[in-house]
This record gives structure tokens, sequence and C-alpha cells, in this order.
């Protein structure tokens, strides 16, 4: 490969980082779905997550409230942590989904909750894909009794 070729290759590859910056973290490949619900719907298709910002964090806060507001809740310590939850699962897949297949693109409009949870729990296995792994600390003092 001569210097031109790779100085286009690292360019490209920068270029690309550049862009999965703009979007809000790295990106990997995008998490292929092949899922079928409880009531026999064959989804698949591939969704490509972002790994979200502070501000995404606060997006993802305000959609949360306004899916409960424009559904009828006026206080929120009355509504069941099913519905919270569901609630937090559409706002979280809202701002996070960079694509998806058809299927996802109004999640307001899907039926089946499995559906939603599947994806969701794809996304927590993808984002803790990036966590470390801690060492559990070894107390400097053990207790133990003499």
């Amino acid at each position: 490969m001569s210097n031109n070729e790779e100085n286009r290759a690292l360019v490209a590859d920068l270029m690309a980082k550049a862009e999965q910056v703009k979007l809000g973290g790295e990106l990997k490949a995008g998490v292929y779905i092949d899922h079928t619900t409880v009531f026999g719907t064959e989804l698949k298709g591939s969704v490509v997550f972002k790994r979200p910002t502070m501000l995404d964090y606060v997006k993802i806060g305000a959609i949360k409230s306004e899916y409960l507001r424009s559904s009828g809740v006026v206080n929120a310590n009355l509504v069941d942590n099913s519905v919270k939850f569901i609630a937090q699962v559409m706002a979280t897949l809202q701002v996070v989904i960079v694509k998806s297949p058809e299927w996802l693109i109004k999640l307001d409009s899907v039926q089946e909750p499995d559906i939603l949870y599947h994806v969701y729990e794809k996304y927590e296995e993808w984002e803790n894909s990036f966590r470390k792994v801690l060492e559990k600390p070894v107390p400097e003092h053990s207790e133990t009794p003499e």
C-alpha cells in the first residue's frame, strides 16, 4: 500500500470516528433483531444505537414525562410502575436509536409491549458492552473476630 493510500485510509477512519462522536458516542455495527412476539408476530431487522450524552438523558426524561402527561397522568406518584417503565423504554429508544427497521419507526404505534422490551434489552446489552468489569476491591481492614 502506498503512502497516499495509507493516508486516505487514515482520513476515512478519522472521518468515520468523527461522525460517531457527532452522533453521541461510539457506535458498533447494528444489533440484529430476530424476535417472535407472544402473539406470533415475527420481527427481523438491524437496529443501530448511539450512546446517550448527558443532554440525551435529559431528553429521555422530558420525553418520558410528555408520554405520561399526554396519556392523562396528573400525578406520576399514582401511576403503576409498569406504565412508568414502558414510558421510560419508549423515551430511551426514541433517543438512542439511530437506525431501525420500519416496524420500529413509530414507537407509540407498537401494539405489543414485548417488542419494545426486547429491543430495549438488546440496547442495554449493547450499552453494557462498553463498561469495563472492575475487580472487587479488597478491604484494607478485615473485621473478622480474633
